[in-house]
């Protein structure tokens, strides 16, 4: 798995096993993916009919 594949995992909130998880977390807390995703949990725009289909994402940067 790459670092776009693992993120949409967090991007749709989709349940993953404990090692999966692991692996996730380990991508999402690499400095390159954190600068990379500051600017777009800084952005303020929001798509309406995107936000009520889908389901509520985990913030990129704090996955529990």
């Amino acid at each position: 798995m790459y670092a776009p594949v693992a993120l949409r995992f967090v991007t749709y909130a989709i349940a993953l096993a404990p090692e999966a998880r692991q692996f996730v977390t380990a991508v999402q807390n690499l400095p390159a993916i954190q600068r990379w995703a500051e600017p777009s949990a800084a952005e303020a725009e929001s798509l309406a009919f995107i936000d009520k289909v889908s389901p509520t994402p985990s913030t990129l940067l704090s996955l529990g």
